[in-house]
């Protein structure tokens, strides 16, 4: 008659665990139900995020998710490539960002517009449609424009609604995104997230899916800086203005 040994015994002679002398794991059916859950926020939301900020999204462990993620070949998308800009403003403002506190920021975005090029008319459009609520004199809020050294910055059109609507203008030093880490973040990964997932055929249809993803990020997305919380909560908690939501613009 052949004696089975208890597992506990077993996994104490060959000095590992219990659970590591199973080859195939104790729970596959949840582990295949939470990869599931984490591909469908990849492929309806952002295949951008990975299990740091999974994890508040699905009120799951980073850890158990990293693990199911690696057991599914779950991969989330990752900016490769690196662009120094050279600068082109014939007026340079001086850098206004540099001193900006994370907790004076809050990282929410307030206006996106698109146009196919980049002038100084889409420019203005951007600064027209931020709330008013973020330009009228709240003492914890610094009230600048930002941006880095494209003519279109110092265009005469520019500076005047700058002028109009209260904001100082403010710029990064040529080729130093590092000045600006907030907005070089946000469109590092707004790019990553919504133009390089997939093919758009026309600008309207581009618009419909970025704006979905827009109003994500400002309410559902998680930031590690923010403590694990999307802007506007973060906004919120700090008694900042809450954009309420974001409507995209073409010019």
């Amino acid at each position: 008659m052949k004696k089975c040994w208890p597992l506990v015994s077993i996994s104490r002679a060959l000095g590992v665990s219990r659970s590591g002398l199973y080859y195939r794991p104790l729970k596959p059916n949840q582990d295949l139900k939470l990869a599931l859950k984490i591909q469908n926020i990849h492929e309806d939301v952002d295949d951008t995020l990975g299990h740091r900020k999974l994890a508040p999204l699905l009120g799951v462990g980073k850890n158990k998710i990293n693990r199911v993620m690696r057991l599914h070949q779950i991969l989330a998308r990752r900016k490769k490539r690196k662009y120094v800009y050279p600068g082109q403003a014939s007026q340079i403002f001086p850098n206004l960002a540099r001193q900006a506190r994370q907790e004076e920021v809050g990282k929410q975005l307030l206006s996106l517009v698109f146009d196919y090029w980049m002038t100084a008319q889409l420019v203005s459009q951007t600064i027209i449609n931020i709330p008013q609520s973020f330009v009228s004199g709240q003492a914890k809020i610094k009230h600048f424009w930002h941006s880095d050294q494209g003519k279109q910055y110092s265009a005469n059109l520019t500076k005047k609604l700058l002028r109009t609507r209260g904001l100082t203008g403010s710029m990064s030093r040529a080729g130093t995104p590092t000045d600006n880490p907030f907005a070089e973040r946000f469109v590092g990964l707004f790019k990553l997230a919504m133009v390089e997932k997939q093919k758009y055929y026309n600008l309207g249809e581009f618009l419909r899916q970025a704006q979905k993803w827009v109003n994500f990020y400002n309410h559902t997305r998680p930031h590690q800086s923010l403590e694990q919380m999307p802007p506007a909560r973060y906004a919120k908690q700090n008694g900042l203005p809450i954009v309420s939501t974001v409507s995209l613009f073409t010019v």
